[in-house]
């Protein structure tokens, strides 16, 4: 069962990636992915709370997915289940759209750094060079 769960999260997960693309959101990071969902909602996210949607380690609530779906200009029902009320097969098949760029730990990592002022990117800067260094003396 916990299995089942895991591959629901995981499934949500890419179909929330899948609408965020077709919505024009092609490298988006959690935090503005909150930021662009809280201007929409009385009901106030996180970007711990999305990071979680967007890598499969928490689904929703059934009023941030309709919140979302609207956002999103896509079915609440198929962001959540995958599946749309009255849509045979082919149709939802002919839907489906690949993600050229996954939302990776790495991207929203750069979102931010670019966030980030510019004393405080010289900084990270100079961590990254010393951890470089570091690791080709070993």
């Amino acid at each position: 069962m916990h299995g089942g769960m895991q591959l629901e999260r995981a499934e949500f997960s890419k179909r929330l990636r899948e609408a965020l693309v077709k919505a024009g959101y092609f490298a988006i990071g959690p935090s503005d992915v909150a930021r662009h969902f809280n201007v929409r909602s009385a009901r106030k996210v996180t970007g711990s709370a999305v990071r979680k949607w967007l890598f499969g380690e928490a689904i929703p609530s059934q009023t941030n997915i309709s919140t979302l779906a609207q956002w999103l200009s896509c079915g609440a029902e198929w962001l959540r289940f995958g599946e749309s009320a009255g849509e045979d097969d082919a149709a939802a098949g002919q839907r489906q759209i690949r993600v050229p760029h996954p939302i990776t730990e790495e991207t929203e990592m750069m979102h931010e750094l670019a966030s980030l002022d510019a004393d405080a990117k010289q900084m990270v800067a100079g961590l990254v060079k010393v951890l470089l260094e570091a690791r080709t003396t070993r």
